[in-house]
């Protein structure tokens, strides 16, 4: 009987006051209030380069001339993982051929956001921002033109 007095006793010891890990569950004691980010950001890599990859896929096999001169530079989280922002290269010699180009890729959105559709293995696809840039500075066109489907 002795013992069990003894425990309940260090049990109200442990129970009388509040600890700056009481209501935590034991499995998450020890880690940061970040702890998940690091897993987000390669999350987040990984769609990039694979919406990138698919997205490049379909330029090259597209059967317009104006899309498969267009290069996918860059893709990133604008803001989350929901909507993505393409950013594609043009080889543009003057502003028509720029206008054109954004043209084509605002007439071909649909048709990529398919072929992302198919490549990544997430239950939505994202939605897809595109931002056409010259490739060469101080080529014609305006720098971080948006093209809207």
């Amino acid at each position: 009987m002795k013992r069990d007095s003894q425990r309940r006793e260090a049990w109200r010891d442990l129970c009388a006051g509040l600890r700056e890990d009481d209501g935590i569950d034991p499995r998450r004691r020890g880690r940061a209030d970040d702890d998940n980010k690091p897993n987000e950001a390669r999350v987040a890599g990984r769609l990039c380069r694979q919406v990138q990859r698919a997205i490049q896929l379909a330029l090259q096999g597209c059967a317009d001339a104006v899309l498969r001169d267009l290069f996918v530079s860059d893709v990133q989280p604008a803001p989350d993982l929901s909507r993505l922002q393409v950013t594609v290269a043009v080889q543009a010699t003057d502003r028509k051929t720029f206008e054109a180009h954004a043209a084509a890729l605002s007439r071909a959105h649909g048709l990529l956001r398919s072929q992302v559709a198919r490549a990544i293995s997430r239950k939505r696809t994202p939605e897809l921002l595109f931002v056409l840039e010259p490739e060469a500075p101080g080529a014609p066109g305006t720098p971080g033109t948006e093209v809207r489907p």
